[in-house]
């Protein structure tokens, strides 16, 4: 399973869009990997299409817009937002065992 995070100093980042890079941890077998991307100021829908191209299971983020969220789930990946300043292996953890909510609909105040 691979969890992409948007992510600043080993903490969630507000908003997807503005992120400077993703943590993504890869889980298999018990084993934690994590690596960097850099989305090198891409826009808000390249950011989602390079999730997508690498096969993203699942986003934690601060926030994100409807737009974002209608495309990643098109392509199975959950959405778990509202987590803007939580630390990084807290949120695993959580993930881990099942206790983040999925989150829907439209979670920030721009206009995408």
């Amino acid at each position: 399973m691979k969890i992409a995070f948007t992510y600043t100093n080993n903490e969630i980042s507000n908003h997807f869009g503005q992120t400077k890079k993703f943590l993504i941890v890869t889980i298999f077998d018990n084993v934690i990997k994590k690596e960097y991307l850099d989305p090198n100021g891409k826009s808000h829908y390249e950011l989602a299409k390079l999730l997508i191209d690498e096969n993203i299971d699942a986003l934690i983020c601060g926030t994100c817009g409807d737009g974002i969220i209608v495309l990643l789930h098109e392509h199975n990946i959950k959405v778990y937002n509202d987590n803007a300043g939580k630390d990084v292996d807290t949120l695993i953890n959580d993930y881990l065992n099942n206790k983040l909510v999925e989150h829907e609909g439209h979670s920030c105040e721009c206009h995408h």
